[in-house]
């Protein structure tokens, strides 16, 4: 049973304290006041382990500060030095690098960089190292149609890579090839170009986020996990309907039977001539669904969802600008709402939010996903819930009596 809400809801602020003892690779777990819980769920990491094998280190808050030419708070060690920037996976112990050769066949001098957090930026030139939560991006900037479309790389190692492209509008096609360590990375377009445009070659040492955000065409079953957002798209067309499908892992969700009374998906919507809805919002059935996969067609639509939906019907939510925004309440419909059919059946330790496009009208939501920008613009679920009644405290007067009762025996 779907229940509409017209509007994307804005739920109040509450004081929050973090609980550092309950954080895992990808959420929060805060204390509200009065036995009270909340949680951020995130599509990818957010904090970081300096020895993944030490299950009694504690997961820490990742900060992107460059200490000199290194940024070592995070998933993984990066150096920046002159045109080549290396990456140590922390948790796998892989060191790759990237080394920028040439741009239209003209050799680069070595370069001096400005940084700020996350970002250095070469002094009078159009190149970029990003660093973001789960990856390392090389990237330069194309101004006009005056800029050279090739470039060429040294690459090491076996860190996974990607070369991406994409200009104002969206992603754009790259033809890239390794051949004897070297990169070679051409620009392709399909379409008019809206400078500037991006092509940024990227270790990702987290890489297996990618999966837990994708978009299914209906009509195909076609899968796609590696756009820069994920397509929710309602039509009278199945050619033209997109389902959405977002994972979420933590071993901290409420257990079975502890309903979480607020609930909600928070969005980033990049574009605004994309950010009309018309969905249905379900769980997936399972208590530890799948990552999301090419390999099966269908693996969106194949999965089994939850009776009971929320539908996200809304014009112009980005009205605002590029931002981030909420869905409805999850919980639209209590007593039928998909929060109550999945915490009455499971403990989940992963959560999948599937969005059922309508068949009524032409509606498109694009929202951020986990490979766009430094890997930080993937949906997040939030829910609150309350933990249960305090301990039993004993009574000032019966402590005396209990205190000669055990010393007499």
């Amino acid at each position: 049973m779907a229940v509409t809400a017209k509007a994307f809801s804005v739920m109040p602020l509450r004081p929050q304290v973090e609980i550092v003892s309950r954080r895992t690779e990808c959420s929060k777990t805060f204390d509200l006041g009065g036995r009270r819980r909340g949680l951020d769920c995130h599509i990818g990491a957010i904090h970081y382990k300096d020895n993944y094998d030490d299950k009694f280190e504690l997961w820490k808050d990742i900060d992107l500060t460059w200490e000199g030419n290194r940024i070592t708070r995070a998933p993984y060690e990066l150096t920046l030095e002159g045109n080549k920037v290396t990456v140590k996976d922390k948790k796998t112990g892989e060191v790759s690098s990237i080394e920028l050769l040439e741009i239209g066949g003209i050799p680069i001098p070595s370069q001096a960089w400005e940084k700020s957090k996350g970002l250095a930026k070469a002094f009078d030139t159009d190149l970029e190292v990003v660093a973001g939560n789960s990856s390392v991006s090389f990237a330069r900037i194309l101004k006009s149609d005056k800029a050279a479309v090739e470039a060429k790389y040294r690459v090491t190692g076996n860190i996974p890579l990607r070369v991406r492209t994409s200009d104002t509008e969206g992603g754009l096609p790259v033809e890239w090839t390794i051949k004897d360590g070297i990169l070679t990375e051409t620009l392709k377009p399909d379409r008019p170009i809206k400078y500037p445009v991006r092509i940024d070659p990227t270790l990702e040492p987290q890489v297996g986020a990618s999966r837990d955000d994708a978009d299914e065409r209906e009509s195909t079953g076609g899968m796609n996990y590696t756009n820069p957002y994920v397509t929710n798209q309602s039509s009278p067309l199945a050619s033209s309907r997109y389902w959405g499908g977002y994972r979420f892992v933590s071993a901290e969700f409420p257990p079975q039977g502890t309903i979480p009374d607020v609930a909600y998906l928070k969005v980033y919507i990049p574009y605004t001539d994309y950010d009309d809805a018309f969905l249905y919002l379900h769980f997936e059935e399972l208590a530890a669904p799948a990552a999301f996969t090419s390999i099966t067609s269908y693996n969106i639509t194949g999965r089994d969802i939850t009776e009971n939906s929320v539908a996200w019907i809304a014009n112009g939510i980005a009205a605002g600008g590029a931002d981030w925004y909420n869905s409805p309440s999850l919980l639209m419909g209590t007593p039928n709402s998909p929060v109550e059919e999945l915490w009455a059946a499971y403990s989940p330790t992963a959560i999948v939010v599937i969005t059922q496009p309508t068949t009524e009208e032409a509606k498109s939501l694009f929202v951020g996903s986990w490979d766009s920008g430094a890997h930080d613009l993937g949906a997040i679920l939030h829910l609150e819930w309350g933990e249960g009644p305090p301990p039993a405290v004993m009574p000032w007067n019966l402590a005396p009596r209990m205190a000669m009762m055990i010393s007499s025996h």
